[in-house]
């Protein structure tokens, strides 16, 4: 457990459980401040001493099947590098509910795959070019080895929102992610109305770094040119949406000219 300098008793409820469980185990920054998701799940895997890694985010919660399919994934495909299942949503009140839908987050509610795809699509899938399955999956609902960090790093601490999505984009540019179980829910997500991930203006200070940062990672680690095109052209997307409109006619023109 990760004890991220929480403003309530979460250190104290953490260091109880320490006590009561031989496998529990407390870890804090070496400062003992505040550092954010991305640097407290580094953590969290550094200081892991199995060869597996799952995550598991505040008061979220996996169901009993969490597991199961994973492990007969793994068994199957000797290449696996990861196993991505279904997770729901839960929240604390009908407001927090409705305030989800409302800003537009109702889409979200289950995160998945329609259907599942090889390693090789889900690329694809993730940048929303794939013709026939759409979706996306969850930090609670990922097995990785601990060797994928190895060859793709590790969470972007520049990032104190979407820092997981980056690193699942950049998981499945070089390493072999297989579909779970996907038609059932194997954790769920709580939401409450206090919560960074529906507030829409947190989100858009870290778009522009999320992008950059993806391209210099693809360009760095040489993706593969198949792939590149395809975030070549997702990132055109975003340039040309921007809201700065000579960001805009400036990315189009110089996609014209390529």
């Amino acid at each position: 457990m990760v004890e991220d300098k929480s403003p309530d008793n979460a250190l104290e409820v953490a260091l109880q459980l320490e006590n009561e469980y031989s496998k529990v185990k407390v870890f804090q920054h070496s400062d003992k401040q505040n550092h954010g998701a991305g640097a407290s799940r580094n953590l969290g895997i550094r200081k892991a001493t199995s060869d597996y890694i799952a995550f598991l985010d505040a008061d979220d919660y996996y169901l009993p099947n969490r597991f199961k399919k994973d492990k007969q994934v793994f068994s199957k495909y000797p290449d696996c590098d990861g196993v991505y299942s279904a997770v729901g949503t839960s929240f604390y009140s009908e407001k927090a509910k409705q305030e989800f839908f409302e800003k537009g987050f109702g889409y979200q509610e289950n995160l998945s795959l329609s259907s599942p795809v090889s390693p090789s699509e889900l690329f694809e899938v993730l940048f929303h070019k794939h013709e026939a399955v759409s979706g996306e999956f969850h930090t609670n609902g990922i097995t990785l080895k601990k060797t994928v960090f190895e060859t793709v790093g590790y969470f972007n601490t520049q990032l104190k929102l979407r820092q997981d999505i980056h690193l699942w984009r950049r998981l499945a540019g070089f390493c072999n992610l297989y579909a779970g179980e996907i038609n059932h829910l194997t954790a769920m997500r709580v939401i409450h109305k206090q919560n960074r991930m529906t507030v829409k203006e947190d989100h858009e200070q870290y778009i522009a770094i999320w992008w950059k940062s993806l391209k210099t990672e693809f360009n760095t680690k040489k993706l593969d040119k198949t792939k590149y095109k395809i975030f070549e052209q997702a990132f055109f997307n975003y340039l040309a949406a921007h809201p700065n409109k000579g960001i805009a006619i400036l990315s189009f023109l110089k996609n014209t000219l390529k």
